[in-house]
């Protein structure tokens, strides 16, 4: 069993140093919490473009858990 989330908007995240980078507009985030016998957590993010011609793929990872 899966649970698939996806989000779009700005994305802040983390750099290198610990810091919060500067929001980048337009993002995309896809994840999934699989429960196998213990949880794992799959994400993908990115521009959206990007990520949504990823999520085929992304999907197929997914499926690949059950």
């Amino acid at each position: 069993e899966a649970t698939i989330v996806e989000i779009e908007g700005s994305y802040k995240g983390m750099g290198k140093d610990g810091r919060m980078t500067e929001a980048k507009p337009n993002f995309k985030l896809l994840g999934a919490i699989l429960n196998d016998g213990g949880d794992i957590f799959i994400k993908l993010i990115g521009p959206k473009a990007t990520v949504e011609a990823s999520k085929p793929a992304f999907e197929k990872l997914v499926e690949s858990f059950k």
